[in-house]
């Protein structure tokens, strides 16, 4: 469910450098009555570790029998994992990058013939079309 990462021992001191996002998930083990032949759900905490605090956060929890804690912790995951995620404009950033590419295509092209030109933009556009296609180039 996209959870990775390390598999400790209870008692394992978890380790990062100093501001650098920390996240525990604990399995915390069965909850509820035991009751015979019914499966008790199992708690699962996450946690941050609070640097300006100097102390662990809990930051979710779930319980589930199966694999549906994930689902409910994945994106309080990513959160703790992602404090500050960086935004930025797609479109903006996108054209800019199409410009610069299309400098270096016009210095690269300037000094060869109409005919090359035409082949080598033909080339170019095929192979864009099979990136955006997401389609192994075959020529």
């Amino acid at each position: 469910m996209g959870f990775e990462g390390k598999v400790c021992r209870p008692g394992t001191r978890a380790e990062a450098r100093p501001g650098e996002p920390l996240v525990v998930l604990e399995g915390a083990g069965p909850i509820g009555e035991c009751s015979r032949g019914k499966p008790r759900d199992l708690l699962w905490i996450l946690w941050r570790y609070d640097w300006g605090e100097g102390g662990w956060a809990e930051v979710g929890r779930a319980q589930a029998t199966n694999w549906e804690w994930a689902i409910t912790l994945r994106e309080a995951a990513w959160r703790a994992l992602n404090p500050d995620p960086k935004l930025y404009d797609v479109s903006r950033s996108g054209r800019e990058l199409a410009e610069e590419i299309m400098l270096l295509v016009d210095a690269r092209l300037k000094e060869q013939s109409a005919d090359i030109q035409a082949s080598a933009l033909s080339a170019v556009y095929d192979r864009v079309a099979c990136r955006i296609a997401n389609v192994p180039v075959s020529f």
